[in-house]
C-alpha cells in the first residue's frame, strides 16, 4: 500500500521507468500523483485506477509533472463523473491511449474542444450507458482510431433517426462497404441508400403490424 510519495528520489532509482501501475493504494490526491511523475521522465504508461483521488484545485498547475504520460488508466476512480474525469485529463496533454472502464457513467457529455487532439484510443467499457446520443459525443474526438465501447454497455436498439448522427460520428475510410439488401432500412451520409451504408434493424421491425 502506498500513502504518499515522500521524499524519495525515484529519477536515481528508476531513471528508465517507463510503466507504473499504483491502483487500489492509499492515495489520496492527484499532487501525490503529480510528486511520484515529476521524477520518472521516461514514465509513459500509468494505471491509477481504484484509487480514491479528490480532484486537483488547479489541474493546469499540476500538467508539467505528468504531461509526458502517453497511456492513462482511470477505471474504477471512486465516484468520478464524466466532467470529474475530463477535468482530471486536462493535466494529460500528449494522450494518445485512455482507459475509463468500471466508472458506473450513465452518461458521457461532450468532450471539450482541444482535449484530446492526441488520443488515438478510448476505451469506455463496463459502463452502464443507455443511449447512443451519449456514444456519439466520442466522435468529436479528432484522432480516434479505436473506441472500445461495447463490453459491458448496456445500449438500446439504434433508432433511425440517429442513423445519421452515428454516421457522421463513427464511419471512418477505413470501413468495408456492406452490401445494398432489399431487406434493410439504410441511410447514407447523404440521408439516402448509398454503396457505404449505416444499416438500422429490418424494415420489417420498424413498422407497424398490417
Amino acid at each position: 500500500m502506498v500513502w504518499g510519495a515522500g521524499n524519495s528520489d525515484l529519477a536515481k532509482l528508476l531513471p528508465r521507468l517507463q510503466d507504473l501501475d499504483i491502483s487500489n493504494t492509499l492515495l489520496s490526491s492527484w499532487e501525490s500523483i503529480a510528486q511520484i511523475t515529476r521524477q520518472l521522465p521516461s514514465l509513459r504508461f500509468l494505471n491509477i485506477s481504484g484509487n480514491k483521488l479528490k480532484l486537483p484545485n488547479n489541474p493546469d498547475e499540476l500538467q508539467e509533472s505528468v504531461c509526458h504520460i502517453t497511456h492513462l488508466v482511470l477505471n474504477n476512480m471512486k465516484g468520478y463523473t464524466w466532467s470529474d474525469l475530463m477535468t482530471c485529463c486536462v493535466m494529460f496533454p500528449t494522450l494518445r491511449k485512455l482507459q475509463i472502464a468500471f466508472n458506473k457513467l450513465c452518461k458521457l457529455g461532450p468532450v471539450p474542444v482541444g482535449l484530446f487532439d492526441s488520443l488515438e484510443e478510448i476505451d469506455i467499457g463496463v459502463n452502464p450507458i443507455c443511449s447512443w446520443e451519449e456514444v456519439c459525443h466520442l466522435g468529436t474526438i479528432p484522432r480516434t482510431k479505436s473506441r472500445q465501447e461495447n463490453a459491458g454497455i448496456k445500449l438500446n436498439r439504434i433508432r433511425v433517426r440517429l442513423a445519421a448522427a452515428l454516421w457522421h460520428a463513427f464511419c471512418t475510410p477505413r470501413e468495408v462497404p456492406l452490401p445494398p439488401s432489399p431487406q434493410r432500412h439504410c441511410l447514407s451520409r447523404g440521408g439516402t441508400a448509398g454503396p457505404r451504408n449505416f444499416c438500422c434493424a429490418p424494415r420489417k421491425s420498424l413498422g407497424r403490424r398490417a
